[in-house]
């Protein structure tokens, strides 16, 4: 079995977003496994066809009956003239891997493109063989948006299980041991992600005798996100004990794991909510939202609170800021969660792929 891999976006672009980091690490781990027969593919608009990178641009849409396509990218007909031709003539099996409907369902705090590209994308999930979503909601989601289209013909919908070892580490033990009184915040600054309501907390918690600083650390969404930065300067001119930072490497990210105290994930909706799995990997608990897709990576070292409820958030926070058992609790439950490394992600993912192909 041949497994052309897209990385027409993924492969190339120095974007640490969630869908590249899927996309590149479910790929090193299946290339781990089937080596050379996994082959990344590019789009050429020209020739209408996806090529191999190397010397020979060999065209892919003439592949055998055992060839697979796998792509784990977001885009529209209009972006890849003549695709949907492409994938009705593949002679091997399509797959996608599905992230979430957030344009669909929430236009008012996404990327105008991708409001007007994703009714399209999600039509064109039609064409492929197999369709498998990051998570429960997810899945749910698009099989519940695929029925309403009242489509003929069904793809095989099912969900997968990331991986949370951002960068291959071990996983850590979670420990007090050497902590500071650092709370982090990782992710893009836009509405979706909330910063503006861990702000709304940081102010109902300065009121109170707590010793903490919040470190936000995310690119910034050309679009929606500088008000939210000028609120984090404001706050942080004002004495608010807030920091803001554009972006860290993987080794200083290692670091604030170690170091930091909590991790906090506000966001308004998610596919899946990879940081989430992410922290608890790397021994740091969790302050997260109580959203669907975060409810399922279980209860091991996440304090939810209630979903954009500034409120909640701040007495979430000021229990693990003031009371040592409570969140002596969390760390232990955390070394308890059951989580997946990439290497295993990867490996039950081609497991799908090849139980779908043995049935073709």
């Amino acid at each position: 079995m041949i497994v052309y891999w897209d990385v027409t976006k993924t492969g190339f672009s120095k974007i640490k977003s969630g869908i590249n980091r899927v996309s590149n690490c479910l790929k090193d781990s299946v290339s781990a496994q089937l080596g050379d027969a996994v082959v990344p593919v590019c789009w050429n608009p020209r020739k209408k066809d996806f090529e191999t990178l190397d010397k020979s641009k060999r065209k892919v849409g003439k592949a055998d009956e055992l060839s697979t396509f796998v792509t784990v990218e977001v885009f529209c007909n209009q972006e890849r003239d003549g695709f949907t031709e492409w994938l009705k003539n593949f002679k091997g099996m399509t797959n996608i891997v599905f992230h979430d409907a957030i344009p669909l369902q929430f236009p008012e705090f996404t990327w105008p493109h991708s409001v007007a590209r994703h009714p399209h994308y999600m039509k064109m999930l039609l064409g492929f063989d197999n369709v498998y979503a990051v998570s429960n909601y997810s899945l749910n989601i698009v099989k519940g948006y695929l029925y309403w289209l009242d489509a003929q013909e069904m793809p095989h919908c099912q969900r997968i299980h990331l991986g949370a070892d951002f960068n291959k580490s071990s996983r850590a033990i979670p420990s007090l041991k050497g902590r500071s009184r650092e709370v982090i915040m990782t992710g893009i600054v836009e509405p979706r992600k909330n910063q503006t309501l861990l702000l709304d907390a940081v102010e109902i918690l300065a009121k109170k005798d707590l010793d903490f600083l919040v470190r936000f650390i995310g690119r910034v969404n050309p679009i929606f996100g500088k008000p939210i930065i000028k609120r984090m300067k404001e706050m942080k001119k004002a004495g608010y004990p807030v920091n803001y930072e554009y972006a860290i490497s993987d080794e200083q990210m290692m670091k604030l794991y170690d170091h930091a105290l909590i991790s906090v994930f506000p966001s308004k909706t998610e596919g899946c909510g990879l940081p989430v799995l992410e922290s608890i990997w790397e021994g740091l608990p969790v302050i997260a939202s109580d959203i669907p897709s975060v409810l399922e990576n279980g209860s091991g070292g996440v304090r939810y609170f209630k979903n954009n409820n500034a409120q909640s958030l701040a007495d979430a926070l000021e229990e693990v800021l003031s009371d040592e058992t409570s969140l002596q609790k969390m760390y232990q439950d955390a070394s308890e969660q059951k989580l997946l490394s990439w290497a295993e992600s990867g490996k039950l993912f081609l497991q799908k792929i090849q139980k779908n192909l043995r049935k073709d």
